[in-house]
C-alpha cells in the first residue's frame, strides 16, 4: 500500500481521511487502525503518547521517518512498498507553523482572549491541538468545555477591580488559562460564546524516545526476536549501537516490521 511504513506507524484508519490537517499524508482507504497487543501498544505509546491526536501523530512520524531516511538503512522503509507521497528531504511542514492560541466569537461583548501559560505539547499524552468553548452568563459566570473530552468547568470570572478584564479562567484538560477583554464592565451584560483553539509546540528531543524504549526492556525479545533472523538481526544490531541515529532507526524499523507482521497474520 502507498506510504506503507508511514501508515503502519500512524495506525489510523484511512476511511474519510481529510488531507487538510497539518502534516497529513495519504492513508489508504482500506487500512483500518489495529487494536494492538499489549507489548506493541506499550512501544507505540512510548513514541506517540497515551492518547495522541492526529497532529502529534503526523509530527512524530514525520521526524522519525526523516531520521531513518538519512541513514544507510532507508531501503528497509520500502520493504513492503516503495511508493510514498511525502518528500523526506524537503522542508517539514512543521518548521513553518505558528504555535499559538487563536479564538473566535460572533458576540461583540467579547473583544479579546489573552493567554496565561505556555503552549508546550505534552509528549506523555501526545496532544498538540485543543479546542474549548466558553459560554458567558449574566453576573460573570463562565462555563468552559473541552470539546474533545467534554470535560466541563464553571467559574465566576467577573473581576470588580478590572471589570472589562475577567479574572483567570482555567481551560480543563490542559494547564493553561485565559482572561477575557470585554466590551463593558457591567457584570449584568455578560453574554456570548467564544471558541479557543491552541496549537501546542512539541519540545521533546528524539533522544527521549530512546530512554522510554529502553525502559521497556522486558519486551525486547518480542520486538527483535530470539531466533536471530533478518531483518530483525540487523535492527537489533542497530539498537545496540551507541550512535544515536542508528540506534533509534533500529527501533523504528523493528516496530514497523512488527506492526506489519501483526497486520498480515495477527501474530506479532
Amino acid at each position: 500500500m502507498i506510504n506503507h511504513a508511514r501508515t503502519l506507524l500512524m495506525n489510523r484508519s484511512g476511511a474519510n481521511q481529510s488531507l487538510a490537517g497539518l502534516g497529513e499524508e495519504h492513508i489508504p482507504d482500506t487500512f483500518k487502525a489495529q487494536a494492538l497487543p499489549g507489548w506493541l501498544k506499550s512501544y507505540h505509546a512510548a513514541v506517540f503518547g497515551a492518547a495522541p491526536d492526529n497532529t502529534y501523530l503526523n509530527f512524530q512520524v514525520d521526524r522519525l521517518l526523516r531520521l531513518v531516511h538519512k541513514t544507510d538503512y532507508e531501503s528497509y522503509l520500502f520493504g513492503q512498498d516503495s511508493r510514498i507521497t511525502y518528500a523526506p528531504r524537503a522542508e517539514s511542514a512543521f518548521n513553518e507553523v505558528d504555535y499559538a492560541l487563536t479564538w473566535s466569537t460572533s458576540d461583540p461583548f467579547i473583544v479579546g482572549v489573552n493567554r496565561v501559560g505556555d503552549l508546550i505539547a505534552s509528549a506523555a499524552q501526545g496532544r498538540m491541538h485543543y479546542q474549548w468553548s466558553l459560554v458567558l452568563a449574566a453576573g460573570g459566570a463562565v462555563t468552559v468545555t473541552n470539546l474533545r473530552s467534554q470535560e466541563t468547568a464553571s467559574v465566576n470570572a467577573f473581576n470588580a477591580s478590572t471589570p472589562q478584564l475577567s479574572s483567570l479562567i482555567p481551560l480543563p484538560g490542559y494547564d493553561i488559562s485565559v482572561k477575557l477583554d470585554l466590551l463593558t464592565g457591567a457584570a449584568a451584560a455578560w453574554t456570548g460564546t467564544a471558541y479557543v483553539n491552541t496549537l501546542l509546540r512539541p519540545t521533546e528531543e528524539l533522544h527521549s524516545i530512546v530512554s522510554r524504549v529502553a525502559s521497556l526492556a522486558a519486551f525486547r525479545n518480542n520486538l527483535f526476536g530470539t531466533d536471530r533472523v533478518e531483518p530483525y538481526l540487523t535492527f537489533s544490531g542497530l539498537w545496540d549501537q551507541d550512535t544515536f541515529p542508528e540506534k533509534l532507526a533500529g527501533f523504528v524499523l523493528a516496530l514497523i516490521y512488527r506492526l506489519e507482521a501483526y497486520r498480515v497474520s495477527g501474530v506479532s
